[in-house]
């Protein structure tokens, strides 16, 4: 249990939100794709849970398209979890738009990615416009489990 703890502890996590979801307009005329209702939750949801359950501290939530909506969500969400007991060091990160949009997905990584803490050696990228039901499985970049089976992290060089 203590090397999970160890690895966890040197793992950064993002939760790409940036999506604006165009196919899905009307549905997103005013929202992200994320902060689309699924249920009685919101898409992003899924991503947010999963975090918490698999003791994955503070994901940073990247937003770009219809940000402050989505943060006012993730806020809400939030307050619902440590109002039920959830431990404040699980609580989510808003990265905000910056000045200058992000130009893909692979920007918007490289972008965050320079300002993490010299001691993390991994990172989980979770989309947070997708269901994640099967939770999130960390394991080593040379293991040999199938990409179906689960998200990974992989050492950063």
């Amino acid at each position: 249990m203590a090397h999970i703890h160890d690895l966890l502890s040197r793992t950064a996590t993002f939760i790409l939100a940036g999506g604006r979801g165009a196919r899905h307009a009307p549905l997103t005329n005013k929202r992200s794709k994320p902060a689309v209702p699924f249920g009685d939750r919101r898409i992003i949801d899924s991503a947010l849970t999963n975090c918490l359950r698999s003791n994955l501290k503070h994901p940073s939530v990247i937003t770009q398209y219809q940000g402050a909506h989505l943060t006012q969500h993730i806020g809400r969400w939030w307050l619902a979890q440590s109002a039920s007991g959830a431990a404040a060091t699980a609580s989510p990160v808003c990265v905000p738009c910056p000045g200058k949009k992000y130009l893909g997905t692979a920007d918007a990584l490289f972008r965050n990615v320079q300002r993490l803490d010299p001691e993390i050696q991994y990172v989980l990228v979770l989309s947070a416009d997708r269901l994640h039901p099967n939770g999130v499985v960390v394991v080593p970049a040379n293991s040999t489990i199938p990409a179906a089976s689960g998200t990974y992290a992989a050492p950063l060089a």
